[in-house]
């Protein structure tokens, strides 16, 4: 694999078919020059996740490394650019459930060193059945926000969207967008606080 050092970001965007087939011909240039147009956007969306340069950095490594691996057979539905920001966020998701459960692992082995046989309490099954059930609530909760609350918070959480831009596609104020933010979260916390009371 090319070694790949981080450019500044660039507004020309290559085009899609170019690259998908340079790279399913071995071109290191087309790959490179994906890295060069994408990566800074990728390591940002990793990072609103995993809040680590690190580890943004590993993300995008990763995703990186998988399609220089599977270049020969490298299929795109869509855009470039938006394979890749779901690539990443897939990637980034799974860091943060590997994470969980290695760090889950490390206070059972604490428990085991302190008092043996103790760790047999860990509520692995309950706590899984707990985080379904959360998830189940939380999409529940968001299907019923208002329209405007609803879109508002998925074009912030999905397309990490800023306020600004997200004022602009929908056509108004930053204000507005705000507070529509603002109330959609607040609806969602009485969500919440059924799993995390001091919310």
């Amino acid at each position: 694999m090319p070694r790949l050092v981080p450019q500044p970001a660039t507004n020309d965007r290559p085009d899609d078919r170019v690259l998908v087939d340079g790279l399913r011909n071995n071109d290191h240039a087309a790959y490179e020059q994906l890295f060069r147009a994408y990566a800074p956007a990728m390591f940002r969306i990793a990072y609103s996740y995993v809040r680590s340069e690190d580890l943004a950095k590993d993300v995008v490594q990763d995703v990186m490394l998988s399609i220089w691996k599977n270049r020969a057979s490298w299929e795109v539905t869509g855009t470039v650019q938006a394979y890749l920001q779901s690539a990443t966020r897939k990637r980034a998701l799974k860091m943060l459930v590997a994470d969980s459960r290695a760090q889950r692992h490390e206070r059972v082995f604490e428990l085991e060193d302190v008092a043996p046989g103790m760790s047999q309490r860990e509520p692995g099954a309950d706590a899984a059945t707990e985080a379904h059930e959360l998830v189940l609530a939380i999409g529940e909760a968001v299907g019923r926000l208002p329209e405007r609350y609803r879109r508002v918070l998925l074009l912030r959480a999905k397309e990490q969207m800023t306020y600004p831009e997200i004022a602009a596609l929908l056509d108004l104020p930053v204000k507005t967008v705000k507070t529509q933010a603002r109330r959609g979260l607040e609806r969602l916390q009485r969500v919440l606080r059924v799993y995390f009371p001091t919310l």
